[in-house]
């Protein structure tokens, strides 16, 4: 449950220290690497008796702004199957295989989402992909029966917001191009309307430590993108402060990724005024 709870962590309007507590890793031998936040959704999954109404009970609790909901509620492994014809499951194997990622699926099949996730997609004004892990994270949402038909079937803009870097073990090598052609071959053919980009420097120094990890910056072909008929929205949108810090940490500036999709997706030009995002996004984009 690691991306849900991340989302509901940047959208909470409430105490801010239960969200620092929901992000907190142990580092007991015993418990070591696993955070507080997926302990606590699993034991709350446990006393509600589904994943559903653990997850609507924390919209409460951490008093979301707006609603943050599974794309299913049933337990489900990701499957992914490689350009060898080799099989990873799970999101640890998969990354850990480091071979190039043919597709993913999901076992065992489930039912048609909710329907309030399906109510939620017909009637959004905007409909926003990434940034996050492509296959792993972002992708496996488009594979729940009835989500793909309803994006495709709602006129709103669909824009792909794209990562900064390449995720080693999972996207490395592929263009902007290439993140575009598997999200859409997932979900049925092209449906994609607009993509935002970073467009500016990427700091030495985390660059080079990127680097070291294998990872590089995902670069497109503005001539390929407009042919594809996509409004691309791009600009310096990288957070300095995480940037040039100690750790190689690149990441979206919140308000400035909010204003550029706001100013070209949703606000007409005269009445544009300055958007906050959430204080955060999620931690597992690049």
């Amino acid at each position: 449950p690691g991306d849900l709870r991340n989302c509901l962590v940047a959208l909470s309007d409430g105490e801010p220290l239960m969200a620092r507590l929901l992000q907190y890793r142990f580092e007991e031998a015993e418990l070591d690497g696993h955070s507080f936040g997926n302990l606590f959704i699993t034991a709350l999954t446990r006393v509600t008796g589904s994943f559903d109404t653990a997850v609507r009970e924390l919209n409460r609790l951490l008093e979301v702004r707006g609603r943050v909901l599974p794309a299913t509620g049933h337990k489900v492994s990701l499957i992914a199957t490689h350009t060898d014809g080799t099989k990873s499951t799970g999101e640890v194997q998969v990354s850990a295989s480091e071979k190039p990622i043919r597709s993913v699926e999901l076992r065992p099949r489930v039912g048609r989402a909710e329907p309030d996730v399906l109510e939620a997609i017909e009637e959004a004004e905007l409909l926003l992909f990434g940034p996050g892990s492509l296959f792993t994270s972002v992708i496996p949402n488009l594979l729940v029966p009835g989500i793909a038909e309803a994006v495709r079937a709602n006129p709103a803009p669909k824009i792909y917001v794209a990562n900064i870097m390449t995720q080693p073990g999972e996207t490395d090598g592929l263009d902007l191009e290439g993140h575009l052609d598997a999200l859409e071959a997932h979900a049925g053919g092209r449906f994609l309307t607009g993509v935002v980009l970073h467009r500016g420097e990427i700091p030495a120094a985390v660059r080079r430590q990127y680097g070291d990890l294998g990872s590089s910056p995902v670069v497109g072909d503005e001539d390929e993108l407009l042919e594809r008929g996509l409004t691309i929205a791009e600009g310096d949108l990288i957070d300095g402060e995480r940037s040039r810090s100690g750790r190689a940490a690149i990441r979206h500036h919140p308000d400035r990724l909010a204003q550029c999709i706001a100013d070209h997706f949703l606000i007409p030009a005269g009445d544009r005024e300055r958007v906050e995002a959430p204080t955060s996004l999620p931690e597992n984009e690049l």
